[in-house]
């Protein structure tokens, strides 16, 4: 309960804010690691994945709807605009722009408890892999499969409506993402070799 539980921590309740089971595993994975702590898996574990018939919808938009709560909750306003001008590319702005505000109001209360509880931002996570530190320090080995991309998106993007590429040209938030992930993420970038010739301007 003081961790916040699966989903988030309202009062002294559980809130679930997501339309459809699952989605949140990213959100509490990230919430350990960006609280200083550590999520394992024991290698002897037994996981059984039970066949189960759902008794609701879903569709696309409440997968959008749950990548944007978590986004929101854990205070990835860059990637979430990044996120956000990905999907507006379909051309359901109007629809979209609910779905953000939904969740700025359903998060806010989590929001505000994860940024006072956390010691670490999600790209400093990103930058340390601290999963990477630890299977060094106990295995000497690791085996992390981590991609962004990057270029290849930027190239997609070339191809968007010209009112997307607007919302891209004017963002400082994508400005500083990317320079974040030249940067700090330059290894983890998709197919980078493919692109270092090339001038991807939007």
């Amino acid at each position: 309960m003081e961790f916040g539980g699966y989903g988030g921590l309202v009062g002294e309740r559980i809130e679930h804010k997501h339309r459809s089971y699952g989605g949140t595993e990213l959100q509490l994975d990230l919430k350990w690691w960006m609280f200083g702590s550590t999520v394992v898996v024991h290698p002897q574990a037994i996981g059984y994945h039970l066949k189960s018939y759902r008794g609701y919808s879903w569709n696309h938009d409440d997968y959008i709807h749950n990548i944007f709560n978590c986004m929101y909750s854990l205070g990835l306003d860059d990637w979430l605009e990044r996120t956000y001008i990905h999907y507006a590319i379909r051309d359901r702005q109007e629809v979209l722009d609910r779905m953000m505000e939904e969740a700025k109001r359903e998060m806010k209360d989590i929001r505000e408890f994860i940024e006072q509880k956390r010691i670490k931002t999600y790209n400093e996570v990103l930058v340390e892999k601290p999963w990477d530190v630890l299977n060094m320090k106990r295995h000497g080995a690791k085996n992390t499969h981590m991609l962004v991309y990057h270029y290849s998106w930027l190239e997609m993007l070339q191809k968007a409506p010209e009112r997307v590429k607007e919302m891209y040209r004017k963002s400082e938030k994508m400005k500083q993402l990317n320079e974040f992930i030249e940067t700090k993420l330059e290894d983890l970038i998709y197919r980078k070799d493919n692109y270092k010739d090339k001038k991807i301007k939007i």
